[in-house]
């Protein structure tokens, strides 16, 4: 996202722990996002680097290879990072990737794609729940900021009830909570 003086932020947190509910906290911690190269580049090729997270093609095809440095940390207020100005998000797969790369920065251990994977499985579920949500909701009213800010409030009330949030976290009653919050989503916005 960028920040005031026009460069650019990785946000690097957990989901739960970088909202409060739908909102961003109150400081957000990134990572500085800089052009690498203005060549085209495979991600392959960045396999062996993990001072950094490659993002090819950030702004669409022959915009080159931009960064996020885990040399340059920092926090900064979540008003400051306006949804509107979002370049990208990561894909569940990238997401992997860049708690790889960020572990193996910190603690020079580069923990298994798959031992990833399983620990943030929950977390994914509701990303992906999330996701359908405003994807809905934005079919039926609109693709704007406000459509997707009033979803995602929509959505953390509805997981927050009911003890949906915990129930989708155990093995036993996942599809349950997910089958529902689909007929919550049809209900909703079609």
């Amino acid at each position: 996202m960028p920040e005031a003086d026009g460069a650019l932020a990785m946000i690097f947190m957990h989901p739960c722990v970088m909202r409060k509910g739908a909102v961003l906290a109150d400081q957000v911690t990134v990572f500085r996002v800089s052009l690498k190269t203005k060549k085209q580049r495979p991600y392959e090729r960045f396999a062996d680097t993990f001072s950094e997270i490659p993002l090819p093609e950030l702004f669409g095809e022959g915009s080159g290879v931009h960064v996020g440095e885990f040399q340059i940390i920092g926090t900064v207020p979540g008003t400051m990072l306006n949804r509107a100005e979002r370049v990208m998000s990561l894909a569940k797969d990238g997401r992997l990737l860049l708690q790889q790369r960020a572990v193996h920065h910190f603690t020079r251990h580069a923990p298994p794609l798959h031992d990833l994977r399983v620990r943030t499985r929950v977390v994914e579920r509701e990303s992906e729940l999330l996701t359908d949500w405003c994807e809905a909701a934005c079919d039926s009213g609109g693709e704007t900021a406000e459509v997707v800010a009033k979803a995602e409030l929509e959505f953390d009330e509805y997981l927050s009830s009911e003890d949906r949030r915990s129930r989708l976290a155990d093995d036993d009653t996942t599809n349950a909570v997910v089958a529902e919050t689909h007929g919550e989503i049809r209900r909703r916005h079609t």
